[in-house]
């Protein structure tokens, strides 16, 4: 699954998937809180984040910049990506 937007995101975003990868591409001046899980996958991202991972998930719970826009992103069995435009 591939989430592409070349704007600022001013909503609230919620995405999931199974079985296959998330791509999320975003403007390099995105800010909001992320809360990403990934189940049997990884978390990559062009920034620093706060990534937490065991045997079974790797997840994200981390606020970049002042905005309040949510990206709740889930993923069973894949993993997920952040990239910049």
């Amino acid at each position: 699954m591939t989430f592409s937007n070349e704007s600022i995101i001013e909503k609230d975003i919620t995405l999931q998937n199974e079985f296959g990868d998330i791509t999320m591409r975003l403007p390099k001046t995105q800010q909001g809180y992320f809360k990403l899980l990934a189940q049997s996958g990884n978390i990559s991202a062009p920034f620093d984040l706060n990534i937490k991972a065991d045997e079974t998930k790797t997840s994200v719970e981390q606020a970049i910049g002042n905005s309040p826009v949510k990206f709740d992103v889930r993923n069973n069995n894949g993993s997920i990506t952040l990239v910049y435009y």
